[in-house]
């Protein structure tokens, strides 16, 4: 089979086949009266407004059609025949209840009731007669409209980013967009948050994290930043939160760093999976060490990406989510990050 596109629409095309072999050569005859098809373009819906009793739905004649089928569908079902109008070019859809949101679409009929063309699938959206614009709730569920489309993809509302799926609904609570459009991680709110260390570490997780849900890429993201992320030492240990930013930005960036660019890095990560996280600055026996704090059931756990490096040879995991540190450790500066307003907040 062959799909032939670009045809243009009231005109007679004819086919006929040859056989070829495996060298391109030709191996049979053809047909020479072949088979012919007149192609009928979709019509489009030109117009729909509010009628007294519903909505008035209007398109343009097509020559060689003697009727025509339409089509409504709702945010939330799929394609379903509405009516066969065999004189005119318009319908009055008395069903339509108000506050609703509609779709149409339309294929042609010949003489015999036989379907003739395809149709449109990407069709406009219409609300109480008007192209559906903004936010617009049905049955207690909000959905986003631009001109009777809906929201897709990064949209920047009063100076903040959110992220819509197909049907146009705010993500939330998730990393969004796509290796083209780039990673963020939308909020509870799904207002995404823009600062650059949780950027990057929403494209981290996305790359080089394995799970189906952001606890497993957390985890999943402990081990590979530890086997894959050398030890680089550097000496400008942070000393309060604001220092902190940085760090994370570095170790994504550079893929390599020292203790405390781990526990920067992975409290990005681990506040994304949806924990409170903090970085602790302090001390092992006297050497600076910094490591990362998770709240979990109410406790404060321990995940210490530098004690997981290949030349410790620790078994995998040992030092994620402990009760106690098989080091001695010392801390000093407690510094949790938040998420507010789209930006990263460290404290």
């Amino acid at each position: 089979s062959f799909t032939h596109n670009k045809l243009k629409s009231e005109t007679k095309y004819t086919y006929t086949v040859r056989c070829l072999d495996s060298k391109g050569n030709f191996v049979s005859g053809y047909d020479k009266n072949g088979t012919s098809n007149t192609f009928i373009a979709p019509p489009a819906i030109s117009k729909v407004s509010k009628a007294a009793n519903g909505n008035l739905v209007k398109w343009n004649s097509v020559p060689d059609a003697a009727g025509y089928r339409l089509y409504r569908k709702t945010v939330n079902t799929s394609w379903s025949r509405l009516a066969d109008v065999t004189e005119g070019t318009s319908y009055t859809d008395t069903s339509a209840k108000k506050g609703n949101v509609y779709s149409y679409t339309l294929r042609c009929l010949d003489k015999n009731g036989n379907l003739i063309s395809s149709y449109i699938s990407n069709t406009k959206y219409y609300h109480n007669g008007a192209l559906a614009d903004g936010k617009i709730t049905v049955n207690g569920k909000p959905y986003y409209f631009s001109k009777g489309l809906f929201r897709s993809g990064y949209q920047k509302i009063n100076g903040k980013r959110y992220y819509y799926n197909s049907k146009g609904e705010v993500v939330k609570n998730t990393i969004v967009g796509s290796k083209r459009e780039g990673w963020y991680y939308a909020d509870k709110n799904g207002v995404c948050c823009e600062s650059e260390e949780m950027r990057l570490a929403a494209e981290y997780m996305m790359t080089y994290c394995k799970g189906n849900t952001l606890n497993e890429r957390m985890k999943t993201g402990f081990l590979y930043m530890a086997k894959n992320f050398p030890y680089h030492r550097t000496y400008d240990h942070p000393k309060k939160a604001a220092d902190l930013p940085a760090l994370a930005i570095d170790l994504f960036k550079n893929k390599k760093g020292n203790c405390f660019r781990y526990a920067a890095a992975f409290a990005c990560t681990a506040r994304i999976a949806g924990y409170r996280s903090r970085v602790v600055i302090g001390d092992t026996l006297g050497s600076p060490h910094g490591w990362v704090e998770v709240l979990v059931n109410g406790k404060w756990l321990i995940c210490d990406p530098d004690a997981q490096l290949p030349g410790y040879k620790v078994p995998d995991y040992n030092p994620y989510m402990m009760k106690k540190h098989y080091w001695t450790l010392n801390p000093h500066v407690k510094c949790e990050v938040t998420i507010e307003n789209g930006k990263a907040v460290w404290k």
